[in-house]
């Protein structure tokens, strides 16, 4: 009921259902970037921790002159990490390969790959599964 000398006040409840709709449409294109850069973050933790087992090995090797597991070099799992660090091969005076898996078996939303992340005594940082710009 409108009264003499009062204006309408409010929204039409097509307004709002515009406002509503374009709500939607925004987070449908931002919900997975997001979860994209999530998984790139979290990626992140697995090559700076496996950068840092690399430099223990590199200090071990110049001591003793062969490479050990990572246990033995002093690298302890950081308790906050989402990865599981393990030796791919044992270390030897060649070489060692260390291994970084997603703790929970996928990082990506909808998807059953394991990422991996591989390091070795190179340096070289690798990851055969598929990154996280497909998830």
């Amino acid at each position: 009921m409108k009264f003499k000398g009062m204006k309408q006040a409010g929204f039409s409840l097509v307004e709002l259902m515009v406002v509503v709709g374009i709500i939607g449409i925004l987070a449908a294109i931002a919900v997975p970037k997001l979860q994209q850069f999530t998984a790139k973050s979290k990626q992140s933790e697995a090559r700076v921790n496996l950068k840092t087992i690399d430099t223990m090995q590199q200090a071990y090797f110049a001591e003793n002159s062969t490479y050990a597991a990572i246990a033995t070099v002093g690298y302890t799992k950081p308790t906050s990490a989402k990865y599981n660090y393990t030796d791919a091969t044992v270390g030897s005076a060649t070489g060692y390969k260390a291994q970084a898996a997603w703790a929970t078996g996928r990082l990506c939303p909808n998807d059953a790959h394991t990422d991996t992340w591989t390091i070795d005594e190179k340096s070289i940082i690798e990851n055969p599964t598929k990154g996280a710009d497909e998830c």
